[in-house]
């Protein structure tokens, strides 16, 4: 029989990748216009959104990275720092 905590933790990895893909999809939808002003191209966008779901890691993307260094407030940049901080 599984453990309590087993089954606890494979859930919340469920949610974790459930959570991923939602905002993957998300980031996606923005307009070119908020992604300028977010500081990434359509390409960093699209290279992000076409990561397996399973890999929730820091994103190997430099251009997002460098972005969440700064410390200038922007729309979505939330959004931004949850997709590539998964597990930090």
């Amino acid at each position: 029989m599984l453990s309590t905590s087993l089954l606890a933790r494979t859930w919340n990895r469920l949610k974790i990748w459930n959570e991923v893909s939602r905002q993957r999809r998300e980031l996606i939808k923005l307009s070119d216009y908020m992604l300028k002003d977010l500081g990434l191209s359509r390409a960093d966008v699209e290279r992000e959104s076409h990561r397996p779901f399973w890999e929730t890691g820091p994103s190997r993307d430099r251009t997002l990275r460098r972005h969440l260094r700064t410390e200038e407030p922007g729309e979505g940049k939330e959004l931004i720092r949850e997709l590539c901080c998964r597990g930090c």
